[in-house]
C-alpha cells in the first residue's frame, strides 16, 4: 500500500488491464485511490459552486425592469399591472392602488390571475408544485419587477379581464 492508501502498482496495473480504471469498481472496493479522492473533490466543489450560484439567482429572481413609465417610483405594483393586463393605466376604478384589485370576482389559481393582497399585487404564470408559483411581480423589492417562485397563502386570486373592467367601468 502506497502513502495515499491506494493499492500497490502491480494491483493497480491489474485493476487497469481488466478494465477496471477509476470510473468503475474496484478489485477492493474499500480503497480509495488518489483519483477517488481527486474527483471527490472536484465533485464537492462544483457542487459548491453551482448550488451557490442558485442560492443567488433564486432570491434575486430574474430581473424584468424598473417602474414603468406613468407609474410612480414606488408602490408601482397596481399600475404597473394594469398597463400589463389592460395596456393602460385603468383609473376608474382605479387599479393604480393594490387593494382596487379586490373589485374582481375571487377565482381558483391558474395562469393569467392575479393574486392580491393588502399591498400588493402580482400576475400567476405558471406552477411549479402545490402552492408555490413562479410570478410576474412588479415591485417585488428594491422597486424593481422580477420574474420570480412566489407562495400563494394570504392571498386572494382574482380574475381580471377586459370584459369584466368594462362592466365595472360602465357600471359607475
Amino acid at each position: 500500500m502506497n502513502i495515499f492508501g491506494g493499492a500497490n502498482a502491480a494491483s493497480r496495473k491489474r485493476a487497469w488491464r481488466s478494465g477496471l480504471d477509476f470510473w468503475t469498481r474496484r478489485e477492493d472496493p474499500t480503497m480509495w485511490t488518489y483519483d477517488d479522492r481527486a474527483r471527490f473533490w472536484i465533485i464537492l466543489a462544483v457542487t459548491f459552486a453551482l448550488s451557490c450560484l442558485f442560492v443567488v439567482l433564486g432570491a434575486r429572481g430574474v430581473l424584468a425592469s424598473d417602474a414603468p413609465p406613468g407609474c410612480p417610483k414606488t408602490k408601482f405594483c397596481g399600475c404597473a399591472m394594469s398597463l400589463k393586463k389592460f395596456g393602460r393605466i385603468v383609473v376608474k376604478p382605479n387599479l393604480k392602488l393594490a387593494r382596487s384589485w379586490n373589485i374582481f370576482p375571487a377565482d381558483v389559481p391558474r395562469a393569467g390571475n392575479v393574486a392580491v393582497r393588502r399591498g400588493h399585487v402580482f400576475e400567476l404564470l405558471y406552477q411549479i408544485k402545490g402552492d408555490l408559483w413562479m410570478v410576474w411581480d412588479p415591485n417585488s423589492g428594491q422597486h424593481r419587477t422580477r420574474t420570480h417562485p412566489r407562495r400563494l397563502v394570504g392571498h386572494r386570486i382574482v380574475n381580471p379581464s377586459a370584459a369584466r373592467l368594462a362592466a365595472l367601468e360602465v357600471g359607475r
